[in-house]
């Protein structure tokens, strides 16, 4: 074949079906560890193989020439599926490795080649619906694809022509049925019509010379699958594994489209058929725990940036080595991201307010280098304000909001991570999270995460409704006790404030409270304004119990009830809580938060 081909990267001469056919017995077509598992049924497989007969194109294939040395020996790649058999056999055979000759490695187009393959050369074992599974010929029969050499189909939805269909093999359908109204040719002899002799030998040795049908239908055949070349393709000879990759990922036409993960993660399980097990286990607990849904991307990054100079999905981080040292890492690996996940989860964080999943990456890596992933899940940092845990846990809720509030995770973030997986990897101690680094690392760049006092401004002015107010809530808690619920509400019931319908029975409760609590109009008009009620100052992370047993109770009757003083609220003792003091209670506490974030975030001045 190396004679055939241009040596650039680029579109070749079209080859027949037949040569692609024998380019995969002769296993100079490979399947490389990027590549999914087969999906095509029977129905589909049959429906192609009409296509070509109807003369409807199949795209193009790409395929990747493997001429480096060291790609030969580190990489895995298998061979084409031929009998295949759902649930028992559906994985593709490995290739002898080292490979020692050139080969091509399919990049686009391994369903369609596979299921041509299975058709013509190999079986397909479909599960039989009332039965229940089992490796056998009653439950999964290996069955082979035919043609009717005499008939087309008969009329159906899918406007499918040719009889191709798949038959058990111990059916024997092989020629004629029993009154000759059918005879059925096993697909892989179309292969065999080489020549217009070869198709007159078949015709006549199989007793079909009376039926010019037949004689036709063998010319059509030899046409579509041997004549003609129907197959293009495009070939890449650069041996530049992460750009087959970025090729792989924006191409592949199998279907369901394919993240870097996905094929990764493909790669990786080619080498170590527990890791897709072990993932979906990892998921499932974590969501089982903590509500949180993380993918493959999450665990396979949370490794790269532990163990390996560059968190880029990039085919040489996943060698046969890097494989080998995340089996050998595997447990610490997985305990380090659920109890991170854990530690999230107790810090009032879930999978909405977490927006980006990939801030938890240093985070992981940071618990696993400090070996505070054995107890950072279930630590009660509020118990001791002053331990250092506590002031670690401090800062990492401080990145996190800051970092969420500046949008830092939006767009490009490799190297994000690959800075940040620096910056942990040099300045982490079991009392240090270095926030304070990572401030002045990206300072005066797109990732900053300094807010300034004209933010704080901002974040005074946020509404009940605004993602953002749960993050500055957040930095005004500090670290959660694990053992309590936070809940965003109004401290003043929003309720308080609605005007509620002309005609309605509670629009004259409400003119007489309003009145009542509000004989200055100008104060009336400051309560009745939604920048004042539905905005941070009226806004407060309280537990989960006590908020329930609040509803609209009244602040200063709940404060009462509760025990709990101004102070609670940002305010100086001495404030009152009724709702005639709503506008010194508000301008008050928009004072004590803007004081208090001015301590947390030590902001620079706009």
């Amino acid at each position: 074949m190396a004679n055939e081909i241009q040596q650039d990267n680029d579109y070749q001469k079209p080859i027949s079906i037949r040569e692609a056919m024998i380019h995969i017995q002769n296993a100079e077509y490979v399947l490389p560890g990027i590549q999914r598992k087969f999906t095509w049924d029977i129905p589909r497989i049959e429906a192609l193989f009409d296509s070509i007969m109807q003369g409807y194109p199949i795209n193009t294939l790409m395929l990747w020439k493997i001429t480096d040395p060291e790609i030969k020996r580190n990489y895995p790649f298998f061979e084409f599926l031929r009998n295949y058999k759902e649930r028992f056999s559906t994985e593709n055979p490995p290739m002898t490795r080292p490979l020692l000759e050139d080969k091509y490695a399919v990049i686009d187009g391994q369903q369609r080649l596979t299921s041509l393959y299975i058709g013509f050369f190999g079986t397909y074992g479909a599960h039989v619906k009332s039965k229940r599974w089992a490796d056998n010929e009653t439950s999964t029969p290996k069955q082979q694809l035919y043609i009717d050499l005499l008939n087309d189909r008969p009329e159906n939805d899918d406007n499918l022509k040719y009889p191709f269909r798949f038959f058990k093999v111990s059916d024997n359908k092989d020629g004629f049925n029993e009154n000759k109204t059918e005879y059925w040719m096993p697909a892989g002899d179309i292969l065999t019509l080489i020549s217009t002799d070869d198709i007159f030998n078949y015709w006549e040795q199989h007793n079909l010379s009376g039926y010019k049908r037949a004689f036709q239908r063998l010319t059509d055949l030899r046409s579509q699958f041997i004549e003609k070349k129907l197959i293009t393709y495009y070939l890449q000879v650069e041996q530049d594994q992460n750009k087959v990759l970025d090729i792989f990922t924006r191409t592949n036409s199998g279907g369901i489209p394919l993240t870097k993960a996905d094929l990764i993660m493909a790669i990786t399980t080619s080498m170590w058929p527990d890791m897709r097990q072990k993932t979906k286990i990892l998921s499932d607990d974590v969501f089982k725990d903590t509500g949180f849904r993380i993918g493959n991307d999450i665990i396979l990054r949370s490794f790269l940036a532990s163990y390996a100079s560059d968190v880029r999905f990039r085919i040489n981080n996943f060698d046969s080595d890097k494989v080998k040292l995340l089996q050998n890492h595997w447990d610490k690996l997985s305990n380090a991201i659920g109890e991170t996940f854990r530690f999230l989860h107790n810090q009032g964080f879930d999978d909405v307010t977490f927006r980006a999943k990939n801030a938890a990456i240093p985070l992981i890596q940071y618990f696993l280098q400090t070996g505070l992933y054995k107890r950072c899940g279930s630590t009660l940092f509020a118990e001791d304000v002053h331990s250092t845990e506590h002031k670690v846990a401090d800062d990492i809720i401080l990145w996190l909001n800051a970092s969420f509030l500046c949008g830092v995770f939006g767009g490009q973030t490799n190297p994000l991570l690959n800075s940040l997986r620096t910056i942990i990897k040099e300045n982490s101690t079991t009392e240090h999270f270095p926030y304070e680094e990572i401030r002045t690392k990206f300072k005066n760049t797109r990732k900053d995460i300094t807010i300034t006092e004209e933010n704080i401004e901002d974040f005074l002015g946020l509404e009940y409704e605004d993602a953002n107010v749960w993050y500055v809530l957040s930095l005004l808690q500090g670290v959660h006790n694990p053992a309590v619920q936070y809940h965003k509400d109004h401290l003043y019931p929003k309720n308080i404030f609605i005007r509620p319908q002309e005609g309605s029975d509670k629009l004259l409760r409400f003119e007489e409270t309003m009145q009542s609590a509000f004989p200055n109009p100008e104060d009336r008009a400051f309560a009745e304004d939604r920048k004042n009620w539905n905005t941070l100052p009226n806004l407060q992370l309280l537990e989960g119990s006590q908020n329930e047993s609040k509803g609209d109770t009244p602040l200063a009757e709940w404060a009462k009830r509760t025990g709990k003083s101004a102070v609670s609220f940002y305010v100086p003792a001495n404030t009152n809580l009724d709702l005639a003091n709503f506008k010194p209670f508000i301008e008050a506490r928009r004072d004590a938060i803007r004081l208090k974030l001015l301590a947390i975030l030590k902001p620079e001045a706009s």
